[in-house]
């Protein structure tokens, strides 16, 4: 495992490089402050694991009440605030 996958944070745990690229973009475009991504809960978090351990191909990242970030595997029916998604491209496409 190198430095590209893997890195060794704060807690002594391995943090994994792809959910902080996919926090820093999120942060930036949503234009949220990082504790409001801090906040998130073991339900908030898992479908961003998901989409990068598994084959979910789509990510759907929602502003809601009060700023609070909240994540989905599927497209929300109504937002009424800013949203962003990370697509999975596969070769062969």
């Amino acid at each position: 495992m190198g430095a590209e996958e893997e890195d060794v944070g704060d807690d002594g745990g391995k943090a994994d490089l792809r959910s902080e690229w996919l926090k820093q973009k999120v942060l930036a475009t949503l234009k949220v402050k990082a504790e409001k991504w801090d906040e998130l809960d073991e339900e908030g978090l898992f479908p961003i694991k998901d989409f990068l351990d598994s084959t979910a191909e789509c990510l759907f990242i929602t502003l809601g009440e009060r700023d609070k970030v909240c994540t989905s595997l599927k497209a929300p029916t109504q937002a009424r605030k800013k949203s962003c998604f990370f697509m999975k491209v596969f070769a062969g496409f």
